[in-house]
């Protein structure tokens, strides 16, 4: 039984390692996509604007993610007592 969770709690830590280089990649490709277009101004406020309301769904998002993994941390620590 330790051993499974063991496992499985490696392999969720690659998972998030994973997911995590992967976005950082997509943001760097994002940028540089905005340096060779030669970005304006403007463009650069519009940018901020869209993520400025876009991000209250985000917090949502995170938020949700972070609940179930807490929710499942105190049901492992169950387990184990």
């Amino acid at each position: 039984m330790y051993i499974f969770l063991i496992v499985l709690a490696i392999l969720v830590c690659v998972v998030g390692l994973v997911g995590t280089i992967f976005v950082g990649k997509e943001v760097n490709q994002t940028i540089e996509k905005y340096d060779e277009e030669g970005d304006t101004h403007q463009d650069e406020q519009q940018r901020s604007w869209d993520y400025e309301t876009r991000s209250l769904k985000n917090v949502k998002v995170l938020s949700m993610i972070y609940g179930v993994t807490f929710l499942g941390a105190i049901i492992a620590l169950i387990i184990f007592i």
